[in-house]
């Protein structure tokens, strides 16, 4: 498998598998737009391994993101966390069993009602993030960075951007309460359930 060492180096590190053998590990390559994503067998336990993606430390604060997900997790609504190491990216989360709210389970009516209460139980849990995320202000650090990396830019974006800014502008005057959000529930993200949903 590819990585294989990779997942492998990052299990024995952490200090629950560190006398752990390899062979006694089933791993399982999961999606993954952004990082790779890892289903891990250790007896009966299965777990998420996400090892970073390559540049990923160029645009992600892990220190912000492992608050953001411990405060996910307190609310209920994401996975516990068993290990994140914010040097590297690493994290070990619970795996969490279950299908993913995608195109045609967005259909059903009660699917999109569940997944609602769950982000309402973020949306209220009364936390903070360690600093705002503003979408409009990461939209443009990504620009900055393509540019920098002098990659080109997908037909349409100007016009998708300049459309954009007009929502901007309705949000820039109405300002509401900032609370904490998922901003990625998109459920090909990494092919898992990302927000637990109960029954």
């Amino acid at each position: 498998m590819q990585h294989y060492k990779e997942v492998i180096s990052a299990l024995t590190n952490i200090t629950r598998f560190r006398h752990v053998k390899s062979d006694d590990f089933f791993i399982e390559r999961l999606g993954g737009l952004t990082n790779l994503v890892f289903r891990v067998q250790h007896e009966q336990q299965h777990y998420l391994l996400r090892l970073p993606g390559k540049g990923t430390e160029e645009y992600i604060n892990r220190a912000d993101e492992h608050r953001a997900a411990q405060i996910a997790a307190d609310a209920g609504v994401s996975a516990q966390l068993y290990y994140f190491d914010e040097s590297n990216g690493i994290m070990l989360a619970e795996f969490i069993e279950g299908a993913t709210l995608n195109s045609e389970r967005f259909k059903d009516i009660g699917s999109v009602r569940r997944a609602g209460r769950a982000l309402h139980r973020m949306h209220s849990s009364g936390e903070k993030f360690a600093k705002p995320f503003n979408v409009f202000e990461q939209i443009d650090e990504y620009l900055e960075l393509v540019v920098k990396l002098n990659a080109s830019l997908p037909e349409g974006y100007t016009q998708v951007k300049n459309d954009a800014g007009q929502v901007r502008r309705a949000l820039q005057s109405s300002p509401v309460p900032l609370v904490p959000c998922h901003c990625d529930p998109l459920a090909e993200t990494d092919g898992r359930p990302c927000v637990r949903i109960e029954p």
